[in-house]
């Protein structure tokens, strides 16, 4: 709850506009159950995580090159065998 002795930041401007503290506390809604978010702590990881695609091929597969087209057997050398 906002006691009255937090206002008094507020009071020198009040003053200059000429209008009270109780006309001031009925126009501003006081809310008592606030949560104090200044002490969440929310980890990078959580906070700016990024989901990497899935991989097309985890090395668990059996891939029988007899089977398939010479064209997926050559890019399949030429991606193990690059220097």
């Amino acid at each position: 709850m906002i006691l009255k002795e937090e206002y008094k930041g507020f009071k020198l401007s009040l003053k200059i506009l000429d209008k009270k503290i109780e006309d001031w506390e009925q126009d501003v809604e006081i809310i008592e159950s606030f949560l104090d978010i200044s002490k969440f702590i929310i980890p990078f990881s959580v906070a700016f995580k990024r989901f990497s695609p899935p991989d097309i091929y985890n090395g668990e597969e059996l891939i029988p090159f007899g089977e398939k087209d010479s064209e997926y057997k050559e890019i399949f050398i030429h991606e193990f065998l690059t220097e």
